[in-house]
């Protein structure tokens, strides 16, 4: 069998599914070829690019599947969920009718597409993981009145939650570091150390700097930027929204409307979080979930 992935990766910060499409070419054993020469394309999102940031041509795939060749589909989430509707939603819905597989980030993934009329007969649902030797396990010590924050976002968008991160930083006991594209639209505190988006042997260096992931974003299929922090120990505070709760709930701290008081718990539960992230740390290894792919694909 052989395998060719429809995605141009880039070798640079551009989101997650750039970020596990060149994991999946690193680690996996199916031997990979051009389009012409492959049994399987496999699909992600609506993108083909992220050098060009060209959409997938509906007719294009509709081709590949008139010769033959099985299309696999990694559905990302839908925009009208953390940025707004959008023809590319429209996108995956037609693409996810026309696939022989299609694979769900999440659960909450799975079930936002089901609300749209997706139900595809033959789908699985797969997390995303990372690169444990990139982002390793590095404890760091609490000091409960200077806790140490990272946010993340390579996306401006509003929705992101650049207001809580603001908030949060006001704290009189938070440092916090942001890394990414800060909102325009959001006043950044002056408190806040700012970075640019970060390879990511640079992210995991100021992942091991802090004491928790800040990540307050909704509505999100399975961010990558959760399970990167989990990998380095850090436990999240989070919204109890989308594919989030099904990596972190047993790994962070759901925010509350008093950031104070979530703040607090999360520092008195710090210890507990750490050893449990330790002890289940290959859950987020992107090794065994090329695996679950691979073994997905070759059962089609």
């Amino acid at each position: 069998m052989s395998l060719h992935i429809y995605y141009e990766t880039k070798d640079a910060p551009w989101g997650g599914g750039n970020s596990f499409l060149k994991y999946f070419e690193r680690h996996t054993t199916l031997t990979l070829a051009d389009a012409a020469s492959s049994n399987v394309i496999l699909i992600s999102g609506a993108s083909r690019s992220a050098v060009t940031a060209e959409k997938i041509k509906f007719e294009d795939i509709a081709k590949f599947k008139q010769q033959g060749k099985k299309i696999v589909y990694r559905l990302d989430s839908l925009g009208q969920l953390s940025a707004g509707r959008s023809d590319m939603d429209d996108l995956q819905l037609r693409l996810a009718k026309l696939a022989d597989g299609v694979i769900f980030q999440s659960e909450f993934c799975r079930e936002c597409f089901a609300d749209h009329g997706c139900k595809p007969s033959n789908w699985t649902t797969i997390l995303n993981g990372t690169d444990l030797e990139i982002f390793q396990y590095t404890p760091q010590e609490l000091i409960a009145d200077r806790v140490k924050i990272i946010c993340c976002s390579w996306s401006s968008n509003p929705r992101k939650g650049f207001q809580l991160m603001a908030d949060f930083s006001r704290l009189p006991n938070v440092d916090m570091t942001f890394v990414g594209r800060w909102c325009e639209q959001v006043s950044m505190p002056k408190a806040v150390v700012t970075k640019p988006p970060l390879t990511h042997n640079e992210l995991a260096q100021e992942y091991a700097r802090s004491n928790f992931l800040l990540f307050p974003s909704r509505g999100e299929a399975c961010p990558n930027t959760v399970i990167e922090a989990l990998a380095c120990g850090k436990p999240v505070l989070y919204h109890d929204s989308g594919g989030t709760t099904e990596i972190a709930h047993s790994f962070g701290i759901e925010i509350q409307n008093d950031l104070a008081a979530t703040l607090q718990r999360a520092t008195a539960d710090y210890s507990r979080l750490c050893e449990r992230i330790e002890e289940q740390r290959a859950f987020f290894d992107v090794k065994e979930k090329v695996k679950q792919y691979e073994q997905f694909i070759q059962e089609l």
